[in-house]
Formats: C-alpha cells, sequence, structure tokens
C-alpha cells in the first residue's frame, strides 16, 4: 500500500502596534504617530489521506492595512521563510488587517483579517487567523476490477464529513469494463470518511474506508485498482502533498500478511502526535467492527479462508487519520 499523506493549516499572525506619543490633541504630530510590526507563524506537521492536487503550504502572505481618515498601507507580499512586516508612521484609531496566504504556485489557498483600534501612547495586541477558503472542491474516484471475477458487481459509497450526516455516493458501474467511477465539484472544503463496498451479488467480496480532504478549487483523486490476489481486499492509494491544518499520522503494529485459518493477530494503533480524546474504529474488509472502540483489536480466529484488509481510523480535535494492512488468511 502507498503512502498515504495529508496536510492541514492554520496561520496565526501577531500583529503588534506601537504608539509613541502620549499627546491626544495633535494626531498628525511625528512624534504621535505609531509604529506596526506583523510577524507570521505556520505549522508543518505531515499527516496522510486522499489530499487534492494544490499544495497547501504556505509560501508567502499577501498583507495591507486600512486605517482612520482612509488611511492605506498597500499590499506587500511576505516570504514565510522571514514573516516579518513593519511600517512606522501609524496613526492612532481604528485599523483592519487583511491577509491573503499563497502557496509556491502564486495560488491563494486562505485569508484573514482582524479589525482593532489603536490608542495613543499604548502599544495595540491584535491577531488575524488565516484559514481556508470555503468554496466548493472536487471529488474523482475510480474503482475496477477483473470482470470475469465478478460478474454481478454492486458497489456503494458513502462520504460522511466530520460533523453532519453521512451522504450516499452514485457511482456509475460499467459491468462488462469491471469499473465504477465517481464525480462531484460541488463538495464543500474539510475532512470526510470515504466507505466504498464492492459486492458480486449479495456477497460482499471488497471495501476500504479513507479519510478524504476537500479543499476550495482542488481536485482530491482516489483511484482504487483491484487484481485477481486482491479482490476480497485491495487498492491504490493517492500520494500528494499539502497542508492547512494537519492530522497525525497513524501506523498499525502487530500486523501480518499471512495468517493460519483460526489463528489470531494482537494489534495496537497509535498516532504521531497524540491526538488528545481520539474516538477509534475498525474495520474488516470496509465493514466496521462492533465494539471496536479502542486503539487496541485481536483479530484472525473467525476470517475465512482469503485475502482481507484491515483497516483502523481516529477522529479527534477536528481531523482524522486512517491506516490499514492486508492478510492472507490460509
Amino acid at each position: 500500500m502507498n503512502v498515504k499523506k495529508l496536510f492541514y493549516i492554520v496561520s496565526a499572525l501577531s500583529v503588534l502596534f506601537l504608539v509613541s506619543s502620549c499627546n491626544n490633541d495633535i494626531i498628525l504630530n511625528p512624534s504621535n504617530l505609531g509604529k506596526m510590526r506583523i510577524t507570521l507563524t505556520q505549522d508543518g506537521v505531515n499527516a496522510r489521506a486522499l489530499i487534492p492536487n494544490i499544495t497547501m503550504v504556505i509560501h508567502s502572505y499577501d498583507v495591507s492595512a486600512t486605517g482612520p481618515g482612509g488611511a492605506v498601507i498597500p499590499l506587500e507580499n511576505i516570504s514565510a521563510v522571514s514573516p516579518s512586516w513593519e511600517k512606522t508612521g501609524i496613526i492612532p484609531g481604528a485599523w483592519t488587517v487583511t491577509v491573503a496566504a499563497r502557496n509556491d504556485s502564486s495560488v491563494i489557498i486562505g485569508t484573514g483579517s482582524a479589525a482593532f483600534t489603536v490608542a495613543p501612547g499604548e502599544n495595540t495586541n491584535a491577531t488575524v487567523t488565516v484559514i481556508p477558503l470555503i468554496l466548493p472542491g472536487t471529488l474523482s474516484l475510480s474503482v475496477s476490477w477483473p470482470p470475469a471475477m465478478v460478474p454481478s458487481p454492486i458497489i456503494s459509497g458513502t462520504l460522511t464529513p466530520l460533523v453532519g450526516s453521512a451522504q450516499t455516493i452514485p457511482l456509475t458501474v460499467n459491468s462488462a469494463a469491471g469499473s465504477a467511477a465517481y464525480s462531484s465539484n460541488a463538495l464543500n472544503p474539510g475532512y470526510y470518511i470515504l466507505n466504498l463496498l464492492l459486492r458480486n451479488g449479495a456477497t460482499n467480496i471488497w471495501g476500504r474506508t479513507e479519510t478524504v480532504r476537500i479543499v476550495t478549487g482542488g481536485t482530491t483523486t482516489g483511484t482504487f485498482t483491484l487484481a485477481t490476489g486482491d479482490i476480497t481486499g485491495g487498492g491504490l492509494d493517492i500520494t500528494i502533498t499539502g497542508t492547512l491544518n494537519n492530522p497525525p499520522i497513524l501506523a498499525i503494529s502487530g500486523s501480518q500478511t499471512t495468517l493460519t485459518s483460526g489463528e489470531n493477530m494482537n494489534l495496537s494503533a497509535s498516532l504521531t502526535p497524540a491526538l488528545s480524546g481520539a474516538v477509534w474504529a475498525w474495520y474488516v474488509d470496509g465493514v466496521l467492527v462492533t465494539g471496536a472502540t479502542a486503539n487496541t483489536l485481536t483479530i484472525g480466529a473467525a476470517l475465512p479462508i482469503g485475502m482481507h484488509w484491515i483497516d483502523c481510523m481516529a477522529i479527534g480535535s477536528g481531523v482524522a487519520a486512517s491506516d490499514g494492512f492486508k492478510v492472507d488468511v490460509q
């Protein structure tokens, strides 16, 4: 299985206004003007999942400000490598700072603004939080299998936001070609849980559960290609890079590639970094294991002979992470 990566980022901008005079009467006197300095920080933690084709790493910031009496500080582009912005001669009064974050292709990936008042003779602190854009993004999925192995294919899927109800994915099936596809360009940005199930008639023969991220203007692609040996669980995951509010990396220990029928595996999942209050779930061939709500699982003895996928998912602090492996029961 390919490594899945997912990136998420929230950038905070500390805005410090320093007013150098205590004279409240002569606002335009040079001794009554202030000094403005903006410093920027960003989160760069790596993660894994189905993610979009837009690089979500902040490369630079566009910063501008408007103040009293129509005062304007023109837009300037600030490198994320040395994120600082300093201006002198600032008039006391009401100010608004506007920030846009760009990636290395100069695409805007987040915005933020803050309004505050600068008082003469006082230091005024404000914070601008840069968040992802909130316009729709695109999800494109494709699943393929050997047609001779699945003469009566039925494939279903759901997409569930971290907050909200599951929605059914209307996949279009081509039985003769052994494939199914889905695409939508109207999904709200954010994290989702993707669940896919492939049946041959009434028999469940393959299933996967993935975390998915949608961003404004981006296309998140998932391609699952099943070979003959993977018909009871297999796929191909996409490796892309990104950032803006990143989940931890989920790893499963104790997994085996082959297992003797009737034998158990003792599995343990961990998150790096750890998530406080994480909610755990385990899936076998895309089907939720009832009662498996801890980060450990003992399984294997009840599995029928054949190939099986074991997936684990953790949700917490508004993010989600997943990992899985394939085991051959002999």
